[in-house]
């Protein structure tokens, strides 16, 4: 039987893995997608579209997207377009 803090070890090394192994997409890769400028994706809030900080602090930040919240995010955006 496992104890709790093998357990936490294994579901911090699968949420690494899954991390590792997503295609997080960037700034450049929704400004493509959209066809809008990078400033007006930027300008999305993380409350409405949460992104990854991967760069180096506050100064070389890095957005990155996950696939998932980027397709929550456009359906919301169509469904307050209907």
């Amino acid at each position: 039987m496992s104890t709790a803090g093998e357990m936490r070890a294994k579901a911090v090394a699968h949420q690494e893995y899954l991390d590792r192994n997503t295609k997080y997409l960037t700034i450049e890769d929704l400004r493509r997608r959209w066809s809008c400028s990078s400033t007006t994706v930027r300008a999305i809030p993380r409350t409405v579209l949460p992104w990854k900080n991967v760069g180096r602090g506050l100064v070389r930040e890095a957005r990155r997207y996950h696939p998932d919240d980027v397709l929550a995010y456009e359906q919301r955006d169509r469904e307050q377009a209907a």
